[in-house]
């Protein structure tokens, strides 16, 4: 039996999205391959409280709340959390992909905000849209969890679909996303559904709590088409300089296919992220390899990758269970290496 609200982990499942906040972990969508590859639109938080204070970290599932809006099942797509308590999904597949990594089905060009609260008959942390709502407040300040992680804590999840103009969203499966600050996401390459990648890169503006704007960023130089690329970021000092990386992911369709080891990044300004800018290629050693699906998440000026898979000879895709680190910001070989991959060693 898979998880609940007692705490044991969701059922098994694959191309579902995920999001990271300090203190929590959070996961919706994929396909269940034990249900005929059906795709999934369920919402689960696990919780990291427990594991710093040295017990056992807990799962729970994010029912909907009563005022939700129902999120269509999917695979492929985004999900970012900007707090403990606010999550962003964009686009993904309506079904399973076919082995040569094309939807079947509908892509989605949507964009969903996600308001976490608690069932506590108390009324913490319930802080759920009302009916009809428009204003999206995500950059409020968010009161701290405190006793959120008691036993037999329940969570909901109201979903709220965000309105654009017909075509200002493009569809978008196997695309890469990162948070830029409390208000601002990056997004980039991913499959508009025609069985090409793209390489373009797109702003999610959400500094205006009325409204949500998508642009299209003036990129001078921009990495090669690709899809399941591994994409972290995070800001650097108190002045507002914001790092994006870039690692690996699958280019042009098989029986073509190349599968990418580069790295790459973006930088921008003081929150001026339309303006013309460039992706530089990282210079170091890809020991690691090519690969795709691979997750990556930054720790100080450190870039750790795991996983994903890799194309042996014969286009057969083999899985990695493996994970790597560099730096990508400051000289910090002590810590991750000279610029070059260096194997993390695993935890029996």
């Amino acid at each position: 039996k898979s998880g609940g609200s007692d705490g044991r982990p969701p059922a098994r499942r694959s191309a579902a999205s995920v999001g990271l906040d300090e203190t929590s972990y959070f996961v919706f969508g994929g396909v269940d391959a034990s249900v005929g590859d059906a795709t999934l639109n369920t919402s689960w938080r696990f919780d990291f409280d427990g594991l710093t204070a040295g017990a056992s970290g807990r799962w729970s599932e994010l029912t909907p709340g009563p005022q939700s809006e129902a999120v269509q099942a999917r695979s492929w797509h985004t999900l970012v959390a900007t707090d403990a308590t606010n999550l962003v999904v964009l686009g993904g597949c309506a079904a399973a992909l076919a082995n040569d990594h094309i939807c079947p089905a509908t892509v989605f060009n949507d964009v969903w905000w996600g308001q976490i609260g608690s069932n506590d008959a108390s009324g913490a942390l319930q802080r759920g849209v009302s009916a009809g709502q428009v204003a999206i407040k995500i950059n409020e300040p968010q009161q701290k969890e405190e006793a959120a992680a008691a036993a037999g804590q329940s969570w909901n999840i109201t979903w709220k679909q965000v309105p654009f103009s017909p075509g200002e969203v493009p569809p978008l499966f196997g695309h890469s996303a990162a948070m830029l600050g409390p208000d601002r996401m990056v997004v980039v390459a991913g499959d508009e559904g025609e069985g090409v990648p793209n390489s373009k890169t797109y702003f999610l503006d959400m500094t205006d709590s009325q409204s949500w704007s998508w642009k299209t960023a003036q990129v001078n130089v921009q990495p090669p088409d690709r899809i399941f690329a591994a994409m972290a970021g995070f800001r650097e000092g108190p002045v507002g300089t914001f790092h994006v990386f870039m690692f690996g992911g699958l280019g042009r369709q098989p029986p073509n296919s190349k599968v990418y080891d580069d790295l790459w990044q973006l930088t921008y300004y003081n929150l001026q992220p339309l303006n013309p800018s460039e992706w530089t290629i990282l210079a170091g050693s890809s020991n690691m390899g090519p690969r795709f699906q691979s997750v990556a998440v930054l720790i100080s000026s450190g870039m750790l990758v795991y996983g994903g898979y890799s194309q042996a000879s014969g286009g057969t895709e083999v899985y990695k269970d493996d994970m790597f680190a560099r730096d990508v910001v400051h000289a910090n070989p002590d810590t991750f290496g000279d610029g070059n991959w260096t194997k993390q060693p695993s935890q029996q």
